[in-house]
């Protein structure tokens, strides 16, 4: 029997490949801008450190591995974006977003772990990953 996805599940992934790629983009440009403009906190240290722009940058482009996982029923796609949510909720949060907002990064793999259980008994999005 082939393999189905929900729509709401396809609609997500889409998305979250969209907004990885645009984030990553953002983020790389971001760094250039913040370097070329020199600008520094009270303590004469970068506002962003480069370390931290280059991760989330990184970890963007993870993202969009681990959705390609996902569409090719890759268990492990699942547990890369987890694993990406919580470096995103680290690093914001040394780019000084509060905690709160730093942590709703990891509400996307709620969300994907939600839309992986919509489905008939058997036929769920969970079920079917490899």
């Amino acid at each position: 029997m082939e393999k189905q996805r929900h729509r709401y599940l396809i609609i997500w992934l889409v998305w979250t490949i969209i907004t990885s790629a645009l984030g990553g983009i953002a983020y790389l440009l971001a760094d250039d801008a913040v370097l070329a403009s020199g600008a520094v906190a009270g303590n004469g240290r970068h506002l962003f450190p480069t370390w931290v722009i280059l991760v989330l940058a990184a970890q963007c482009a993870a993202n969009a591995v681990f959705v390609i996982a996902l569409f090719r029923w890759r268990k492990w796609g699942f547990y890369g974006i987890v694993g990406s949510g919580i470096i995103a909720a680290i690093g914001n949060c040394a780019l000084g977003m509060s905690a709160m907002l730093a942590a709703s990064g990891l509400l996307s793999p709620a969300i994907l772990y939600a839309l992986l259980q919509l489905g008939r008994a058997g036929k769920t999005g969970w079920a079917q990953l490899e």
